[in-house]
């Protein structure tokens, strides 16, 4: 009887504990938004926006870039136009995400069928110097003018861990 209970005891304590750490992993990112690319063709003319609000300049965010492409698509990344506007000012960012290694394996994780998943970190820990609306634009800045074989493009903001 003791060492039933002990186990129930045991199993409690683990089943609680598993809990805890999945709640506490799976926090709701600050923002999202996907944008899907029409008959997988991403235009270059074709501008994406992400718009949304910062209440706290205190709070670090990491920023990641999710990209859905297919594995026809041709190149080893994906160079992108960045710009922020925000309520004291505007810049723009040129930024490669590297879809796959040296050796054209790709990167991610396979999502369904041929297409394959990323989420690329490329803002960590940034402060916001001003509350009020922000709007980020994203343009494909391929040599190419439409580069097929995109399935979609997101941003996603998260809160980030205090350094």
């Amino acid at each position: 009887m003791a060492e039933e209970k002990k186990i129930k005891e045991t199993l409690s304590f683990v089943f609680l504990l598993s809990f805890l750490i999945f709640c506490g992993c799976n926090e709701q990112p600050y923002y999202t938004k996907i944008h899907p690319i029409d008959n997988y063709e991403w235009n270059n003319k074709n501008i994406l926006e992400f718009d949304f609000v910062v209440s706290d300049t205190l709070q670090p965010f990491n920023f990641y870039l999710h990209i859905r492409q297919e594995g026809d698509y041709s190149y080893q990344n994906l160079w992108t136009f960045l710009n922020t506007q925000g309520p004291d000012r505007s810049y723009r960012d040129t930024i490669s995400f590297f879809l796959a290694d040296q050796k054209g394996k790709w990167l991610g994780k396979s999502a369904t069928g041929n297409l394959w998943e990323n989420k690329i970190l490329f803002k960590q820990n940034y402060r916001f110097k001003k509350i009020g609306n922000y709007t980020m634009t994203l343009e494909q800045a391929m040599r190419d003018s439409i580069i097929p074989h995109i399935a979609d493009i997101g941003l996603i903001i998260e809160r980030a861990l205090d350094e």
